[in-house]
């Protein structure tokens, strides 16, 4: 489950940022952070947590929303 929240996590940011027209460097720069770091935890290098999502969250003006759905499998055992 923590892999795909971090994979949401960082589709998120990403489609966040093409929508805006923003670089990696432009969020950092946002964040107060060198770009090294952003990269870091959008390429996976690094899992971020509750706090460093909610800087990136922070940064790009988001509010943070938890959807769980339950896979078609699961529910068909139910």
């Amino acid at each position: 489950m923590k892999l795909i929240l971090e994979k949401q996590f960082i589709d998120l940011v990403n489609n966040e940022l093409k929508a805006r027209g923003w670089s990696r460097s432009d969020l950092a720069r946002e964040m107060g952070v060198r770009p090294g770091y952003i990269t870091d935890y959008l390429n996976g290098r690094y899992s971020p947590g509750t706090d460093v999502m909610e800087r990136f969250f922070d940064a790009l003006e988001l509010q943070p929303t938890l959807t769980v759905k339950r896979s078609k499998r699961h529910l068909a055992s139910a």
